[in-house]
């Protein structure tokens, strides 16, 4: 999957320096098959759209659905964004960074389990012993993350005593990765952290909880099927 993603970000940066503007034939509404498109009001956005069939959705400022608008856009510079949409399946995958920890705030699933503060601590241990041994943190993986649209008020997060937002992000999985991170960001600001993600954008809180139990309903491993 990863592969996939970074053939996809070079391929982007490939089409823009090779082509300045992107222009559609008459009759293209009636087109069935995909499309790209690229120019937006602030910029380049990358999305493979198919029947422009979206509906428009309340966009709050510094919120999860902005923050994840913003990070779909190409630079001026032509620098290939940070993420990818895929607006048939209310996807958006690409890689999160340490901006992403100090910008956002993770919140459990009420019916997720709850955060191991002892699993937290070991993993912390392993990483700065990774990192003093190898010079990096372990691989966190992906991150799999649900962004709720309404009511508007479930995109951001207003910090008490002053003005500042975070986007708010419900964890389908990775709760405690994404605690480790936060915990690595504070003892060691400078060091660079970064790991896949994924978040689905649901309507609502009832929505995002029936994403979380079908990523839960699955098969139990069976040990014959891994490498000896």
């Amino acid at each position: 999957a990863t592969a996939n993603i970074n053939r996809c970000w070079l391929a982007c940066a490939d089409f823009f320096a090779a082509q300045q503007s992107h222009t559609r034939a008459s009759g293209a509404a009636t087109q069935r098959e995909t499309i790209m498109t690229f120019q937006n009001s602030v910029g380049y956005t990358p999305a493979i759209l198919g029947p422009n069939t979206r509906e428009s959705v309340a966009v709050e400022e510094g919120g999860s659905i902005e923050m994840l608008k913003l990070a779909s856009t190409i630079s001026k510079e032509g620098r290939p964004p940070a993420m990818l949409e895929r607006p048939e399946l209310g996807v958006f995958v690409g890689f999160g960074s340490l901006d992403t920890l100090r910008g956002c705030k993770f919140l459990p699933m009420a019916t997720n389990r709850c955060i191991s503060q002892h699993v937290v601590a070991r993993r912390v241990a392993q990483n700065l012993d990774n990192l003093r041994t190898r010079g990096a943190y372990h691989d966190f993986g992906q991150i799999a993350l649900v962004a709720v649209q309404y009511p508007t008020s479930e995109q951001f997060i207003e910090e008490p005593g002053s003005n500042r937002r975070f986007a708010r992000f419900y964890v389908l999985d990775g709760q405690h990765r994404l605690t480790v991170m936060e915990e690595l960001a504070q003892e060691r600001p400078n060091v660079p952290i970064w790991f896949d993600l994924r978040v689905k954008v649901v309507k609502d809180k009832q929505a995002a909880n029936q994403a979380l139990l079908h990523m839960q309903h699955c098969y139990h491993p069976d040990p014959k099927c891994f490498f000896q």
